[in-house]
């Protein structure tokens, strides 16, 4: 029998994996925020993410609305991220990034078919809405 020698290494699923928690705590901070019925119809695959954490019950202080943010009209994914800093900054220099782009980097591509979370993106350790249970890497 030949031997066959698959191209990408065992651990290879942990890639899509880590995008898979980004989607999942973004997942649960729209629904601790209960905006999940706002997700964009092109987005409907992300509702077939299943178990969620539970949790806390009250909106905790790092998924309060800034000023800026009850302020100023905006989507939904921006209330998603437990860094309020990174919301005002979003919000503030709304227009001069691309946003699209910007969920690729952030995200690494999990729906666009291909997979760049090595290089760029979000991890997420811990709880979604804890700014501590995030890490960003350097793009």
């Amino acid at each position: 029998m030949p031997k066959f020698v698959f191209p990408l290494s065992p651990d290879h699923r942990l890639l899509v994996l880590i995008q898979y928690n980004v989607l999942r705590a973004m997942m649960t901070n729209m629904s601790i925020l209960s905006i999940l019925h706002r997700i964009p119809l092109e987005c409907g695959a992300a509702l077939s993410v299943k178990d969620l954490p539970s949790p806390p019950d009250s909106i905790p202080p790092s998924l309060e609305s800034t000023s800026l943010q009850k302020q100023i009209a905006h989507d939904v994914w921006v209330d998603l991220f437990p860094w309020s800093a990174m919301r005002d900054n979003l919000l503030t220099h709304r227009g001069e990034y691309d946003e699209d782009d910007l969920c690729v980097d952030m995200v690494g591509g999990l729906y666009e078919g291909f997979d760049e979370v090595e290089t760029r993106g979000l991890i997420v350790w811990g709880e979604p809405w804890s700014e501590h249970g995030w890490e960003v890497e350097e793009i």
